[in-house]
């Protein structure tokens, strides 16, 4: 028992085994948010450059990884998202997972499952709570891992610098 998720997941899986993890009497209550605006282009100017950097992700266990250098982080969104191709990769799929409902990008709210994970990025690991998308293209990392660290956005420099 405890009210800080990503602990109740620590202890719960330091106990061994499968843990499920569920807020009891409001299951449907935890939504994962990944904000979206809609803007209109003014579509005589070229597309906007998009950050990127480059980020290794772990099952809880750490035991097995895998490294992409096309990670795209995203303050809108709450949690890490990942192809459920590389979720079975690092054998996501046997970390501690909870149920919650997503919503946003993805169309309305859904059900979906969020397993605990690791995040490496330049030599660091960060606790994630990663949701796999099915028929997922892209990597983003939340606001899960981005609010652990010191992240700058230098747009004009065409950089983002990670302070570890």
């Amino acid at each position: 028992t405890g009210v800080k998720l990503m602990e109740v997941m620590d202890i719960a899986s330091a106990r061994g085994g499968h843990p499920y993890i569920a807020l009891v009497g409001a299951e449907d209550a935890a939504v994962f948010r990944v904000r979206r605006a809609v803007f209109a282009y003014d579509q005589a100017y070229q597309p906007f450059p998009l950050p990127r950097v480059s980020a290794t992700f772990w099952n809880h266990a750490q035991t097995h990884s895998q490294q992409h250098a096309d990670v795209i982080p995203d303050t809108g969104a709450d949690i890490t998202m990942l192809p459920a191709t590389d979720c079975a990769a690092i054998d996501l799929y046997n970390s501690p997972c909870m149920t919650g409902m997503a919503a946003g990008v993805i169309g309305g709210s859904v059900a979906a499952v969020f397993y605990r994970g690791k995040v490496e990025i330049v030599g660091r690991r960060y606790s994630a709570l990663i949701q796999p998308v099915p028929a997922g293209q892209e990597r983003i990392l939340g606001r899960d891992v981005l609010n652990q660290q010191r992240v700058l956005f230098d747009g004009p420099a065409g950089q983002v610098v990670v302070d570890p």
